[in-house]
């Protein structure tokens, strides 16, 4: 992917702090911007506490949070056309590294639940 300056004014838009000098985004970057809202903080609580209980409540905390941010994540692109354009632009990264993150992390959620379950 390349930088398209006709839709500059759209990234204007869905990032402000990007110049055409700081190259196209990627999907790390997407993954970085998403884990610094307030709703991504919570989510590395979550995360904690769940790589450090592993109880049925922190798996359920995780596979819900990660599924909530993710369904959040994904209808601000869908509504929001700057982020379309700007992804055409080269300054709206994909949402690859994200969504394969918190698909994951929702599964950890799952599988702990059920393991806890089992050994009961």
């Amino acid at each position: 992917m390349k930088i398209d300056l006709d839709y500059l004014e759209d990234c204007n838009r869905a990032r402000p702090n990007w110049s055409p000098e700081d190259g196209v985004a990627s999907s790390f970057v997407e993954f970085l911007i998403l884990v610094n809202t307030p709703l991504g903080y919570i989510w590395i609580v979550i995360l904690a506490l769940f790589l450090w209980k592993r109880s049925i409540l922190t798996g359920f905390l995780m596979a819900l949070g990660s599924l909530v941010l993710l369904a959040n994540w994904i209808a601000m692109y869908e509504i929001n056309d700057d982020f379309y354009l700007g992804r055409l632009g080269g300054c709206v990264g994909s949402l690859s590294i994200t969504t394969a993150v918190f698909l994951a992390a929702s599964l950890f959620g799952v599988a702990a639940i059920g393991a806890r379950v089992y050994k009961r």
